[in-house]
């Protein structure tokens, strides 16, 4: 069995200022690095010297740029898909809820069934020919 591996999405750094900035942490990633920037949509940096000159490209740089523009927008956009996410999380426990609950009522209605030997399950009702 073969392991694939996925490239890492680039995340620029934040400067003590608190402005994005392009620095690579830690090591080279081993798949490779894609870039958010849509330069060039779903390529794969490979190489440290590919991502390099890419991150010297216009493209990325407005990019950099727009991302530092739009900070105060950014963390509005985060914190509506915070109340969405949250949610989400509360309808799919109500959602939960609800279906263990019918699944214990579907358990006692069969319970109640094969008590009563309903025609539905067993077979020792009386049956007759209704076409004759």
């Amino acid at each position: 069995m073969d392991i694939s591996l996925v490239p890492d999405y680039y995340e620029p750094a934040i400067d003590d200022n608190g402005n994005y900035v392009d620095r690579l942490l830690g090591q080279w990633p081993t798949a490779g690095l894609k870039c958010a920037c849509a330069s060039r949509v779903d390529f794969c940096y490979s190489t440290k010297t590919r991502w390099t000159s890419h991150i010297k490209s216009q493209r990325h740089k407005s990019w950099v740029s727009n991302l530092n523009d739009n900070k105060a927008n950014h963390y509005v956009e985060l914190r509506k898909k915070d109340e969405v996410l949250q949610m989400q999380k509360g309808m799919l426990t109500e959602r939960d809820i609800k279906i263990q609950q019918q699944s214990l009522i579907i358990v006692c209605l069969s319970n109640q069934l094969a008590l009563n030997k309903c025609p539905l399950v067993g077979s020792d009702c009386p049956t007759a020919d209704l076409l004759n």
